[in-house]
């Protein structure tokens, strides 16, 4: 079973690889998963065993720009996204078998900015 962190993960993760296709050099990741995103930023710690692949997945991807950052918004204010990112990560899971997007679990910890 996927968690709710993993699948922020694999979204991130999902929208670093468009944002390069497209060919840009800045990234904001507007998340409400506040552990992710502090994670991502620094803040803190990943604990999580079922973490570590996606979080260093996600960072390698995210340096990859020339800068980036990571901003946390009220969960309201992402219903829509919300909607349109979960059939699309599911199906590049199923696609992927876990073997690109970042997969594994869970974690005990919570998220913010960073420019690199």
């Amino acid at each position: 079973a996927r968690s709710p962190n993993i699948a922020e993960y694999a979204a991130i993760y999902l929208a670093t690889k468009k944002a390069r296709s497209l060919g840009l050099r800045k990234i904001l990741i507007r998340s409400d998963n506040q552990l992710v995103a502090k994670q991502l930023t620094g803040q803190f710690a990943v604990k999580s065993d079922r973490l570590n692949k996606p979080y260093s997945e996600c960072i390698k991807a995210l340096e990859s720009f020339d800068k980036f950052a990571v901003q946390i918004i009220p969960r309201n204010s992402n219903k829509v996204a919300r909607k349109m990112v979960s059939g699309t990560i599911k199906d590049y899971m199923k696609e992927e078998r876990g073997s690109r997007a970042p997969a594994s679990s869970e974690e005990n910890d919570q998220p913010q900015a960073r420019d690199e």
